[in-house]
């Protein structure tokens, strides 16, 4: 089964299942991740629903949100920001570096309440869950690599699903090439030579279960996670 679903014209989008672990490969159709999806077209929207979801998790920042007039009423929409760039301290260092997974350690030190309620969201979520930030890279790819390392998703696989999530979106910026500018091939190579790295270092340096469960995760919603992309 393919990882990255066909939902119309959306770009950025992945199953997290299908990934290897020491448990077998993780169950498909449990949990999607995504870039915002509120652009589609009915046809979009239609396959989202054929996937079984009616829970969508969005990780933006209100200033980034916009209507989303075609989107379904019957889809639960909870908004579950995980930084906050209102932060003056926080944006004159990490501003420029939003990008980058350099800056994943900082949201988990700062905002452990917003990380921890949006994992809970999407582990009570009944049911096929999407989550989503704008660009589908690092506020996304974030929170995917912790659910990854959670239920035991080989490193390898881990870091090669945050690399296909940043050169998918630089496609869709060579389409749309008003939100960032969109980069060669190599320079891909050269962001992730470096964010790929940083990302280790950032696995490395947590103990992805401990660091919920004190953030305000119950036992309950951790085992969730697991039950939703494994056997156990």
């Amino acid at each position: 089964m393919a990882r990255a679903p066909t939902w119309g014209a959306l770009q950025n989008a992945w199953d997290l299942g299908g990934l290897p672990t020491r448990r077998g490969l993780t169950h498909h159709g449990q949990i999607f991740r995504s870039m915002n999806p509120d652009g589609v077209d009915a046809e979009g929207w239609a396959a989202i629903a054929r996937a079984g979801i009616s829970t969508i998790v969005d990780l933006r920042n209100d200033d980034e949100v916009r209507a989303a007039p075609g989107r379904p009423t019957a889809l639960t929409v909870i908004r579950r920001p995980i930084e906050d760039q209102n932060d003056a301290e926080f944006m004159s260092v990490w501003g420029s570096r939003l990008g980058t997974p350099a800056y994943y350690p900082e949201i988990l030190r700062r905002w452990p309440a917003l990380v921890a309620s949006a994992i809970a969201s999407i582990a009570d979520a009944p049911g096929p869950v999407l989550f989503h930030c704008a660009a589908g890279r690092d506020r996304t790819g974030m929170i995917s690599a912790m659910i990854e390392e959670l239920v035991g998703v080989d490193r390898s696989s881990i870091l090669d699903d945050y690399a296909a999530a940043v050169r998918a979106f630089n496609v869709w910026k060579h389409a749309n090439p008003v939100r960032e500018k969109p980069q060669a091939d190599a320079e891909v190579d050269a962001h992730l030579a470096i964010a790929l790295p940083e990302l280790t270092a950032f696995l490395d340096g947590l103990d992805i279960a401990q660091y919920l469960l004190h953030a305000g995760l119950t036992e309950l919603q951790v085992d969730r996670i697991r039950t939703k992309l494994l056997d156990v």
